[in-house]
């Protein structure tokens, strides 16, 4: 009785493990590669190929693709004309998606007669990474809002200058809050010019508005602002900007 109790429980052991590699099965990786197209321009063979990706693991890259490339005539000659392997093209692919990838092939000599093509593609080599998105817990009782999480942004006039009849003024916006800055709505900005004599000119004084950003907490753009109507003042040596009143909208 032993022995049967023993040989059963083996035998569900081996059963469990059988159905585990089963499932396993259906998680492997798997690639697809064809050269669809060819082409010989300006002294360079090119080869478009289409790698797709057939398995259930996203593709990171192709570490190695050896593909031949063979022309033909109308006479029924034939030439293999390239023989390479390519080395790290980076693919990024998931399950069921494609991409399409240009190799090229350096010093092949032109057939002038050649009329159709054919490859060979084969002894590919690639790397995979498991999904790294995991299943949906449930979701947290949110956060109480701090002070750290509110919108706010930082505005410096950073460079002035005068070109074919209109002064520019380069801004830099900075996201100094906690939340995403769709746009600026509205943003005053004066320039005042200096000479070395001591005198200064007020020149500039303009609101903009409707200037789109879509900046995240500590992203920074730049900005050109230009002045219509500005007389050039060939005295002047530098400039200080005031910059205020701006107002933007902002979003979780």
């Amino acid at each position: 009785m032993k022995k049967v109790l023993k040989f059963l429980t083996v035998s569900i052991m081996l059963w469990a493990c059988l159905l585990g590699l089963s499932s396993m099965a259906f998680a492997d990786a798997a690639m697809d590669f064809e050269i669809t197209s060819v082409a010989y321009e300006n002294g360079v063979l090119t080869a478009v190929g289409k790698f797709k990706n057939t398995g259930d693991k996203n593709i990171a890259d192709v570490t190695k693709v050896d593909v031949k490339i063979i022309l033909h005539n109308d006479a029924g000659d034939s030439k293999e004309v390239a023989n390479h392997y390519f080395t790290d093209l980076k693919l990024n692919i998931k399950p069921g998606e494609a991409a399409e990838y240009t190799l090229t092939f350096a010093d092949v000599p032109e057939y002038t007669d050649a009329t159709s093509w054919t490859a060979e593609e084969g002894d590919w080599e690639f790397t995979y990474f498991e999904d790294a998105t995991a299943p949906a817990e449930e979701p947290a009782a949110p956060a109480p809002v701090e002070e750290t999480a509110a919108a706010a942004l930082d505005f410096v006039i950073t460079s002035v200058a005068y070109e074919d009849g209109n002064l520019t003024a380069i801004g830099n916006f900075s996201n100094t809050g906690g939340k995403n800055i769709d746009s600026v709505q509205k943003v005053s900005v004066k320039i005042i010019l200096h000479n070395d004599a001591g005198d200064s000119k007020e020149v500039a004084n303009q609101y903009f508005t409707d200037l789109p950003l879509h900046l995240k907490p500590t992203e920074f753009k730049e900005y050109t602002l230009i002045f219509n109507g500005v007389p050039e003042y060939t005295d002047a040596t530098s400039w200080t900007a005031e910059e205020g009143e701006w107002e933007y909208t902002f979003f979780e």
